[in-house]
């Protein structure tokens, strides 16, 4: 809720549900990063284990 202290026509507040939406989708795109790292490490990882055995 806006506060009655702060004008109408004042743009720069942030209500709850912007801050939790904004809190949200920063949340969301950090999360990701970490995942990607993983996942890169993961194929490099098994990728290296398959190329060196020799199958029969």
């Amino acid at each position: 809720m806006r506060l009655e202290s702060i004008p109408a026509d004042e743009g720069k507040y942030f209500t709850n549900n912007e801050f939790i939406i904004i809190i949200s989708a920063g949340w969301t795109v950090l999360i990701i990063i970490p995942v990607l790292i993983t996942s890169y490490l993961s194929k490099k990882w098994f990728m290296k284990d398959n190329q060196t055995r020799k199958y029969e």
